[in-house]
């Protein structure tokens, strides 16, 4: 416990001290002053620099000119990351394992490319900024989190600064102060027009992406309050499951009801023999709306919107009717579609998609307004990066699924192989209609990672294929039996 409050908390800590100070003064100045003595923490010890990129992945704080708290802190961590490994050889692990690591290298490289198909290239480059975060947190996963002490310390990090941002999101329910950003004008204008009506966004950029953060919080935070030892700690952790729903719940974003629905048939289905019955009830009849839905997009929409308990939920937050959230959804992916078939081998560019898809939107589509981007994170990335990034983005999540599966009745990484498997599915629906989020390069580094760690143990069991040639540490050392 003293190892997790020295090495996990203290870096969330001073994380919600500046998230407190924020909403009283003034945000650049609370920046640079925490900032300060965050970064002499992170020259002390190279995880700091870790954990504060990860901490970046809700805190989305727009301070002018495109300057946000993850393009300030990620290259700083960075370049101490690499000034520590430079000095210290065993400081972290090599991230270019086989073939996840390669995959990723492959994924972001084309990403980077992609940029010189566009009709504009300059302005394509621009859209590249948010890439390196995406790296960042893919990679430097894969190079902290290679044994089951650090991968439990990352997940209890992961639910404190779920549950800080839980508190944050609530109280601004609780009293309606919003926080500087894009998103910030029209949650403002919500508060002024109404009393009802509003979304919480917390501090992410927007409700939908807190939602798809605190997607991954809850069920991990689920893990820990069954597989903690301390009686006290499991208690706290299951009094913080209803402050992690509340704020979920605030956000009022329907893809990641789709997500969690599609979360409790898996876990239904993980977890209990008589559940496998009910999630294949459940999937064949999700197989069957979608079938119909796509013969007549209108049709399951339509009877969404006569269920009384869906309306009342959605009117509160002011959002347009399900059905005509689910049509422009059509369309947009459909136009998406076109664009990939048009440019299927290298795309249009990344970030480019919103320039050039609506062209292709079908003859039927009757939407006034369509959204800024395709609302389906896997056709925006073949439609901007087409086939040859595609295929690599695809490959991670069938390797992350193919690496948990087989972990999945093993006595020590069972539970969290089956936890992640639970978020991965969650997140799948989720980015079939959401654009791409931050936190799913945490979670595909997370299931890469426990394969590592199950590879690195020695439990007589076939090796999964995950190679690392740069394991030097002494917990990757083979154990060794006498004769």
């Amino acid at each position: 416990m003293s190892i997790i409050i020295k090495r996990a908390f203290l870096p969330v800590a001073v994380g919600g001290v500046l998230g407190s100070l924020v909403v009283g003064l003034s945000a650049k100045a609370v920046a640079v002053t925490i900032g300060f003595f965050v970064f002499l923490a992170m020259l002390a010890w190279p995880e700091v620099a870790f954990y504060s990129v990860i901490a970046t992945t809700p805190v989305q704080l727009d301070f002018g000119g495109g300057v946000t708290i993850a393009r300030v802190v990620v290259p700083i961590a960075l370049l101490v990351i690499a000034v520590h490994a430079l000095g210290r050889r065993n400081c972290l692990q090599s991230p270019l394992v086989w073939p996840a690591g390669l995959l990723g290298v492959w994924f972001f490289g084309v990403t980077a490319i992609s940029v010189l198909f566009a009709a504009n290239v300059s302005e394509a480059a621009k859209e590249l900024l948010s890439v390196p975060i995406y790296g960042a947190l893919f990679f430097l996963t894969l190079a902290f989190v290679r044994t089951f002490d650090q991968m439990h310390r990352l997940v209890w990090f992961l639910v404190v600064l779920g549950l800080i941002e839980a508190v944050i999101t609530i109280a601004q329910v609780l009293t309606g102060f919003v926080l500087p950003g894009e998103w910030r004008h029209s949650a403002i204008g919500q508060i002024d027009l109404a009393t009802e009506g509003f979304r919480a966004e917390g501090t992410a950029v927007h409700p939908i992406t807190l939602a798809g953060f605190l997607q991954v919080i809850i069920p991990l935070a689920l893990y820990m309050a069954c597989t903690e030892k301390e009686r006290i700690t499991r208690v706290a952790l299951l009094c913080g499951v209803p402050v992690l729903l509340v704020a979920w719940l605030s956000t009022y974003a329907r893809s990641s009801f789709l997500g969690a629905l599609a979360m409790a048939v898996t876990a239904l289905m993980l977890f209990s023999k008589a559940g496998r019955v009910v999630g294949v009830f459940a999937i064949a009849l999700t197989i069957s709306a979608v079938i119909i839905s796509s013969s007549s997009p209108g049709w399951i929409t339509s009877q969404i919107d006569d269920i009384d308990l869906a309306q009342r939920l959605f009117a509160y937050a002011d959002l347009n009717s399900t059905s005509t959230a689910v049509q422009f959804r059509y369309e947009s992916w459909v136009g998406g579609w076109g664009l990939f078939l048009e440019n299927w081998l290298f795309g249009v560019g990344y970030g480019q998609a919103v320039r050039e898809y609506m062209p292709y939107l079908p003859g039927w589509a009757t939407s006034a307004s369509h959204p800024q981007v395709i609302h389906n994170a896997f056709i925006e990335i073949a439609s901007e990066t087409g086939l040859i990034g595609f295929l690599p983005f695809v490959g991670l999540w069938l390797w992350s699924f193919a690496v948990l599966w087989r972990l999945r009745d093993d006595s020590q990484l069972g539970a969290i192989a089956k936890t992640l498997i639970v978020i991965l599915v969650g997140q799948l629906v989720f980015l079939m209609v959401t654009p791409m989020v931050r936190e799913i390069w945490i979670t595909l580094g997370m299931a890469i990672c426990t394969g590592l760690i199950g590879d690195s143990m020695n439990h007589n069991r076939p090796s999964l294929g995950l190679q690392d040639s740069h394991l030097t540490a002494p917990e990757f050392q083979p154990k060794t039996t006498s004769a």
